[in-house]
This record gives C-alpha cells, structure tokens and sequence, in this order.
C-alpha cells in the first residue's frame, strides 16, 4: 500500500480528524443522471466523475451526485466507464478506498455505512459479469488488504483465528461483521478466480473448531471447564461456508477445495447441528 502522504489527495476529512457531517438534501439529489456514476457540474450539466470527486460523492461529502447510489462515481472510475485512467491513478484511488473501510466503528455510525457501500463497490469493479467499462483486478487489493489489517489486529493478543479471537468473549460485533464482510466481497467479486484462490488459501491456513461442545444448559462438577459454545465461530467455519453454503442455506460438498469437510463434518462443527457430549466428558 502506498504511504499516507500519497494518499492526501483523495483521504476526506472524517478520516484525518475532522467531524464528518453529511451536507443537507438538496432537490438535485432527486434527480437521475442520464447515465449510471455521473455527476452534476454547478451548472447543472452532467459529467463524468474524476477520482477526487467520486470520492466526495462516496463520502457524502457532496450533493451533486442526483438520485443515484452515492459509490457509483467510484465505481466508474475504477471500471474507466467514461475515462480512460491510468493504472497509477486508479491504484492510488484503491489505497485510499482501503483507507475508509480500516477504521473500526460502531455499526451505528454513519462511517459505518459508508464502508459498507465501500465493500460492495469494490466487488462490483472486480466483476467480469457487468456489461459497463472493464474489471480492474487492482480493486482487489484493497479487499485484501482490509481483511489482513483487520486479521492481525484481532490477533494482537494472541491467537490463530481472527474470527473467534473477536466473537469468543462476546467481542464488539461491528469488529466481526466487517472483517467478515472482506471475506465475503473478497469471494463474490470473483468467486471462480481471484476471490475463489485467495479465500482458498485462507480455508487452506485456517483449522476445524474442536469437536467437543454442547448445546443447551451444562452441569458442571467442580474443577470442570465449561466447553465451548455450539457453533464455535472460526475462520474455518466462515471460510468453507462460502464453498459451501448455497443461497438456499443447503450445504454441498465443494469442487476443487483441498482439505474442505463433507457436508455433514461441516453442520457438526459449524452449524451447531451435534450430539450432546456425555456427562463424564
């Protein structure tokens, strides 16, 4: 990633110190651009996004982005939908996109929202199934570098596996929600290519939560430990899911995916479904 002085041009001021307040709906707001990422000039004239004015659009720091999805000027960008960027510039915009989603905020606040749409942008520059501009790979790496910044900070203490690092003690959730939600644009974006080789690397690193839980009320005798929750979170679980996991909840065995569990090991250890342990465990 490049350094901070490099990313100056484009780092808005909620990021550097400053109290980010969203300016005021104006009527342009409820107006469409005739085309998809364009904004309106002062003079009410629309025209295509430069870096530096998407990213006030993303940031809600500008009004003049008419009626539609404050991220889609980034994302033109980062396509070259209307410009033919360089692949300086777009990396330098990538940098400081990756810079908005590191913070970790309470989902309530209104950052949070915008490093949601952040997330979801990003995944749709990577797409190869859109018909607007051309993928930019590149975007990937600020995905990446999200997700590994956020795994070593929950890892600070110690620890293998950043998921149930944070959620093992009850963890705040906005910590959890977002370093899951790297995983899961990191897949989606190109869930037979890049993302597809990179959460299968993470699967690859990760390991199986214990088999021994319980679910329900324990008695314990003195001098026990309690066991762990059921389901334990674990990266492994979260990893193999996304091979897993079809959009109707049904759990299939994966294609191509070294070391993934069969279904039924993977509703064991990672969706609760288990027999509860005997009394002299």
């Amino acid at each position: 990633m490049k350094s901070p002085a490099a990313l100056l041009l484009f780092v808005p001021s909620v990021l550097i110190g400053q109290q980010h307040e969203p300016p005021p709906l104006s009527e342009r707001q409820h107006e469409r651009p005739p085309q998809a990422g364009m904004l309106m000039d002062p003079g009410g004239g629309w025209v295509a996004p430069t870096p530096e004015e998407a990213m006030s659009a993303l940031m809600h720091e500008s009004d003049l982005t008419g009626g539609g999805y404050a991220a889609d000027p980034a994302l033109a960008v980062l396509r070259r939908v209307y410009e033919p960027f360089s692949d300086a510039e777009l990396e330098a915009f990538t940098d400081a996109l990756a810079e908005i989603m590191l913070p970790e905020v309470e989902v309530s606040d209104p950052l949070s929202m915008i490093q949601t749409e952040t997330f979801a942008m990003i995944g749709e520059a990577v797409a190869r199934d859109r018909s607007d501009g051309e993928p930019y790979p590149g975007a990937m790496r600020a995905l990446t570098h999200v997700y590994e910044v956020r795994a070593a900070k929950a890892l600070a203490q110690g620890g293998t596996d950043p998921i149930f690092e944070i959620r093992k003690d009850g963890g705040p959730s906005s910590r959890a929600v977002h370093l899951e939600m790297a995983l899961w644009h990191i897949y989606n974006a190109d869930p037979e290519g890049l993302g597809r080789a990179y959460i299968s690397d993470v699967f690859a690193r990760s390991r199986p939560p214990d088999e021994v839980c319980i679910e329900g009320a324990v008695i314990l005798r003195p001098g026990m430990k309690p066991p762990p929750a059921c389901p334990t979170p674990a990266l492994w679980c979260y990893t193999a899911a996304l091979f897993m996991v079809d959009r109707r909840g049904e759990v299939k065995r994966p294609r191509d995916i070294e070391g993934a569990p069969d279904p039924e090991t993977f509703e064991r250890l990672c969706m609760g479904r288990v027999k509860e342990a005997s009394s002299g465990s």
